[in-house]
């Protein structure tokens, strides 16, 4: 159910209800029109002048249809934060430069002003009335782009595969011969690594000359300098006693779960919208200047959270193109009841309005995207799904000043809070896992307040 469909069925029910109402509960020798008699419309002057009483204070209590609208910028708590990629993962000794340690998380997204529309429609005839209330077009985005992100995925079958690669020590260190590197060193230039950076297979000079430079080039020279080739010695290290090269590179087993995206675009969408229908009871006592309504009826109340990441990868070909689409949908739907006071003086009226509602929260978390979507990538698509319900609460509260214009029409301004309980959201429920990444289902309470204004007529 979305909010564009039900709206007009919502109205159109409310003015069929209004409709035949008029002809139940009535003396058989009179029938009542709806137009004149329930909705006096032929009283309706929405530019007449303001009407008060002689002590300037509004006295009577209004009777027929009322229509409200306000413009609103309400701002919404973030999601709780969570780090985007294998929250375990941390450097250790054997893999220190290939087990990329996450240093992003969902802190990036704060809380957004979000714009939306509020739109009131009711009727009252004495100390009764019916009032259909709708929240509608509220959604804000926030982006977030950032170049050389490390990220490492959860892979307990080891599917993205491992290989060997040298691990550089870029510590500036000095060898045997009181050189200074800051580079992966292999002296004898066998291409053999040994462990901590001692060489197993070696190269020693023949004739009395200096022990080898770095490559084979250089080799090449000495050997046509003294006429005698490099022979290899396995098993010795490159310098006797303290002559051990710790600049050379050992060879590691680099888990290909551990990724650097060159880019990496994130986006997260928030969207919430509502309609609710109440009856209005006005007692017939109230002090002057000063009334009071109950409200008493059903309210649904719909937010979605979205989060999206796309990952571009030249680095690690299996993460080549990597999308992860992932929403989270909550539905309440309830009882509610509310309250409204206000007090009036000459052309001003205070309100202040409260509403709580216990509602069945239907909450789905929806899926999707592929890992490494490339001829050489993973190529790994996935889609999941998790539907749980469960118990919410949602209260707010509203305080507003109005400014009765002409007779029928006020300009209002005011604020609104709202809270919301066991709220699921997107950035914060996603399980970063290869192949088929997964839903890590929680909720959070979830609080949206802001600033309202627009205009009423015959409130």
């Amino acid at each position: 159910m979305t909010i564009n469909r039900t709206v007009p069925w919502l109205l159109a029910g409310i003015v069929f209800f209004l409709g035949t109402a008029s002809a139940s509960g009535q003396y058989p020798v009179k029938q009542q029109n709806v137009f004149v008699d329930i909705l006096p419309l032929h009283k309706f002057q929405p530019f007449a002048p303001v009407e008060l009483s002689d002590f300037n204070l509004r006295t009577e209590s209004r009777d027929g249809f009322f229509f409200s609208y306000q413009r609103a910028v309400w701002y919404i708590t973030p999601p709780d934060v969570a780090p985007i990629g294998d929250p375990e993962a941390e450097d250790d000794d054997a893999t220190a430069d290939f087990t990329e340690v996450p240093d992003i998380d969902t802190s990036v997204f704060d809380n957004p002003s979000i714009w939306g529309n509020v739109f009131e429609l009711g009727w009252r005839a004495g100390h009764h009335g019916l009032m259909a209330r709708v929240l509608g077009g509220f959604n804000a985005t926030q982006t977030f782009n950032r170049t050389f992100v490390p990220i490492t995925f959860l892979d307990p079958t080891g599917l993205a595969g491992e290989k060997f690669i040298p691990e550089f020590n870029l510590i500036t260190l000095t060898d045997g011969r009181g050189i200074e590197v800051t580079f992966a060193e292999d002296l004898n230039a066998n291409g053999i690594f040994g462990a901590n950076g001692i060489d197993t297979g070696l190269w020693v000079e023949q004739m009395g000359g200096d022990v080898n430079v770095v490559f084979t080039f250089f080799e090449f020279i000495e050997g046509l300098l003294d006429g005698i080739p490099d022979t290899p010695n396995p098993g010795l290290p490159d310098f006797p006693a303290d002559g051990t090269d710790f600049g050379d590179a050992t060879n590691l087993l680099y888990p290909l779960n551990s990724v650097i995206f060159d880019t990496l675009l994130v986006t997260n969408t928030t969207k919430f919208d509502g309609v609710e229908l109440m009856y209005i009871v006005r007692p017939g006592w109230h002090a002057p200047r000063r009334w009071v309504e109950f409200y008493a009826g059903a309210r649904y109340f719909e937010l979605q959270d979205s989060f999206n990441l796309q990952g571009l990868s030249t680095q690690n070909a299996g993460f080549t193109n990597t999308t992860i689409k992932h929403r989270a949908v909550n539905r309440l739907i309830g009882p509610q009841v509310g309250l409204r006071l206000f007090h009036s003086r000459g052309r001003w009226t205070l309100n202040g309005e409260g509403r709580l509602m216990a509602a069945a929260n239907f909450l789905t978390f929806r899926q999707q995207g592929v890992i490494g979507e490339d001829p050489f990538g993973l190529n790994m698509a996935f889609a999941n799904k998790f539907n749980d319900e469960r118990f919410s609460m949602l209260s707010e509260a509203q305080l507003s000043l109005d400014f009765r214009v002409t007779d029928a029409i006020s300009l209002t301004f005011g604020y609104t809070g709202t809270f919301v309980g066991e709220i699921g959201r997107a950035s914060n429920t996603v399980v970063y896992q290869i192949p088929d990444m997964g839903i890590a289902p929680r909720v959070e309470n979830v609080m949206m307040h802001g600033v309202n204004f627009g205009f009423e007529v015959a409130r």
